[in-house]
C-alpha cells in the first residue's frame, strides 16, 4: 500500500454546535496537500491523511475509483482511494476529492498517469455488404510481446498479414478481409486487445474493436409517418393502471410496416409478465408501445437511431441511450404519469448486454419511480437469454429496484454501502444487505418462517457485485445469473412495489405470505445452486440523479 503524507487539513469552522465556537473558519493546506498522484493499476491503493475539527465527510464523482471511509468524526483521520479501473488510455486522468466540514470544503486533485495501453485508430468500423479489405490501426506503449490480438469465432473475417510497424515504434496496422455478407441483417465481430497469456482473463483485456458489416437489405427508412404511434397491449383491470411503454431502437420502416416490430414489442411483453409475482400480478398493468422509427435498422456507434444506443465496449455490457429522448416518446402515451412508468427499450442487436437507468427526479427533487432498461434481443426472438436476462433488468431493476446477487470480486466500499442503504430507505435494493447477522438481515422474517424452509433462503456473501462485504438471501436467483426465479425477498419488494404504484394500501407480510402461497412456484429451481457466476461482466444498474425534462 502506497502511503502519501501531504500534511494536516485544519478544517475551523466558525459558529458550528459540534466545534469550538473560537475556531477561525477556513483550511491550512499544504501546498503539497491540494495534489496526489494515484497508481494507474486496479487495485492500487494510496492512503491520505488529515487533520479535522469538527465531523467530516468524502466525495468524489469518478468511476475509476472508490474512497473509504466516507465520512468520520473531527480529529486525526485518512481514508484510503483505491484504483478501480487501470488508465489504458493514452493521457493522464484526474478527479476531484473534496473534503467537506460544515460549510468548509477542501478540494484534493487526484491524478492517475498513463499505464500501458493500446489505442485503436477507431473503436468501431462499418463495412458494406459486400465486403473487402479492412486495415485496423492502433498506437500503444507496450513492447510488441508484452498484447496480443484475439478474434471472435466470427468466420467471415480473416487476417491477410500479421500486425506490423510502421516506422514510428508505437504505430501498427493490422489487414484483414471480410467476407461478403449473404443475409439481410447486420453482423458484427470483435477484435479484443490483452495482455500476453497463456491463459487471458478479463482482467488482461485492454480494449476492443467492433467491426459491423451491413446485410443484403440493409437499406435506411424513408417513410417516418409511422413515428410515435401507440399502441395499447393490455389495460389494467385492477387499481389505477400501472404504465409500461416498449419502444425499440434500430428499427427501419421497412421492418416497421413488415410486422417485425410489433412482433418484437408482443414477445417482449410477454418475456416481462414470465415469472412469478409479476405473472399473478399482471392485471394492475397497462402496457403500451410506441412506434420509433431509426434511420438505421441496427444499434452502435456507427448508426443513426432514435434513442442512440451503443454498447460501452471492451467487453462491457454497459448499454447508453438517450433517456431524454426516450422519455419524450413515453409522453407520447396521453395522459401517462411518467413518474410511475417503465420505460423498456429493446435494441435490434443481438448483443449479450443489458442495463436500466434509475433515480430520476421531479421538479422538487424528490426521486421518482421513472426507470429506463435497455436490452437487445439477444441471440434471437425466442431465446431463452433474451427473456432472463429482460426479466432481470425490466423487471429486478427497473420495476422492483432490486440489487445485483452476483459478484466478481473486492469488498464493497463504504461509500457503497452508504448509498445502497440511502435507497433501501425508500424500500429500494432490499434484496441485499451488509449484515451477516441472520436477526438483522432485511429478509430475517423469511429465514424464520416454516413456510419458506424448502426455498433455500439464508445469508450468503457476494452481492452487488463484490464479492465480500454485501450478503444476498439465496445462493442464485433471477438477480444472479439470471436463470432462476425471484427469490422470496424480491417477489416481496416486487409485491410491494406493485400495490404502492396501484394505489392500493400497503401489504403487511402476511398478506404477502397469503398472496405468495398461491403461486404456482417450483422449489427445486429456487433451491438449485447454479453459482453466481456469469461468463461476462454485466453493468450494474446506472443510478442518474438527474430531474425528469418533462414533467
Amino acid at each position: 500500500m502506497k502511503i502519501v503524507y501531504y500534511g494536516w487539513v485544519y478544517c475551523l469552522l466558525l459558529l458550528l454546535v459540534a466545534c469550538s465556537d473560537q475556531a477561525e473558519p477556513g483550511f491550512k493546506v499544504e501546498a503539497a496537500g491540494s495534489r496526489v498522484t494515484v497508481a494507474s493499476t486496479k487495485g492500487a491503493q494510496t492512503t491520505i491523511r488529515f487533520q479535522s475539527v469538527c465531523d467530516w465527510s468524502a466525495s468524489c464523482r469518478a468511476d475509476w475509483l472508490t474512497i473509504d471511509p466516507i465520512s468520520g468524526p473531527g480529529g486525526k483521520a485518512s481514508l484510503v482511494v483505491t484504483v478501480q479501473k487501470e488508465n489504458y488510455t493514452d493521457q493522464p486522468r484526474t478527479a476531484t476529492l473534496v473534503l467537506q466540514s460544515g460549510q468548509v470544503s477542501h478540494n484534493i486533485t487526484l491524478e492517475q498517469p498513463v499505464g500501458d495501453f493500446i489505442k485503436p485508430e477507431q473503436e468501431d468500423y462499418l463495412v458494406s455488404a459486400i465486403g473487402g479489405a479492412l486495415t485496423i490501426k492502433f498506437t500503444t506503449n507496450m513492447a510488441s510481446d508484452a498484447f496480443k490480438i484475439y478474434a471472435d469465432d466470427s468466420h467471415w473475417i480473416s487476417q491477410t498479414t500479421t500486425a506490423t510497424k510502421s516506422r514510428t515504434v508505437e504505430a501498427y496496422e493490422i489487414n484483414l478481409t471480410v467476407q461478403p455478407n449473404p443475409e439481410e441483417s447486420v453482423r458484427t465481430a470483435y477484435l479484443t486487445f490483452v495482455r500476453n497469456s497463456d491463459h487471458p482473463t478479463k482482467a488482461d483485456e485492454i480494449c476492443q474493436v467492433s467491426i459491423s458489416q451491413r446485410g443484403t437489405s440493409d437499406q435506411q427508412s424513408t417513410d417516418f409517418s409511422a413515428d410515435k404511434q401507440v399502441r395499447q397491449l393490455q389495460a389494467a383491470t385492477q387499481g389505477k393502471g400501472i404504465p409500461i411503454v416498449l419502444m425499440g431502437d434500430g428499427f427501419i420502416d421497412k421492418r416497421i410496416a413488415d410486422g417485425t416490430y410489433d412482433r418484437v414489442m408482443n414477445k417482449a411483453c410477454e418475456n416481462i409478465f414470465s415469472e412469478e409475482p409479476l405473472r399473478s400480478l399482471r392485471s394492475y398493468f397497462d402496457v403500451y408501445v410506441v412506434t420509433a422509427v431509426s434511420h438505421d435498422n441496427a444499434c452502435g456507434k456507427s448508426f443513426d437511431t432514435v434513442f442512440d444506443c451503443e454498447l460501452e465496449g471492451g467487453n462491457s455490457s454497459l448499454i447508453m441511450g438517450n433517456d431524454d429522448e426516450v422519455e419524450r416518446y413515453v409522453k407520447c402515451v396521453k395522459d401517462i404519469e411518467v413518474r410511475d412508468a417503465l420505460a423498456v427499450v429493446i435494441l435490434n442487436s443481438s448483443e449479450h448486454a443489458g442495463t436500466t437507468y434509475f433515480g430520476f427526479t421531479d421538479a422538487s427533487g424528490q426521486v421518482v419511480d421513472f426507470a429506463v432498461a435497455y436490452c437487445p434481443v439477444i441471440t434471437d426472438l425466442n431465446s431463452e437469454v433474451f427473456r432472463q436476462v429482460l426479466v432481470h433488468e425490466a423487471v429486478g431493476h427497473g420495476f422492483g429496484k432490486l440489487a445485483d446477487e452476483y459478484f466478481y470480486d473486492g469488498t464493497v466500499p463504504s461509500s457503497e454501502v452508504r448509498r445502497m442503504q440511502e435507497m433501501q430507505q425508500m424500500g429500494w435494493m432490499v434484496n441485499v444487505d451488509f449484515t451477516a447477522d441472520p436477526t438483522k438481515v432485511l429478509w430475517h422474517s423469511f429465514l424464520t418462517d416454516s413456510r419458506y424452509a424448502e426455498q433455500g433462503l439464508g445469508v450468503f456473501e457476494g452481492a452487488c457485485t463484490y464479492r465480500y462485504g454485501a450478503y444476498r438471501p439465496t445462493d442464485d436467483s433471477m438477480m444472479g445469473s439470471n436463470t432462476l426465479g425471484f427469490n422470496a425477498p424480491s417477489r416481496k419488494a416486487i409485491y410491494d412495489q406493485t400495490l404502492e404504484l396501484s394505489g392500493e394500501s400497503s401489504g403487511s407480510y402476511e398478506s404477502f405470505v397469503a398472496f405468495d402461497q398461491t403461486l404456482s412456484l417450483d422449489v427445486k429451481q429456487l433451491r438449485a445452486a447454479a453459482g453466481v457466476r456469469l461468463l461476462r461482466p454485466f453493468a450494474a444498474p446506472v443510478w442518474t440523479n438527474r430531474p425528469l425534462k418533462m414533467q
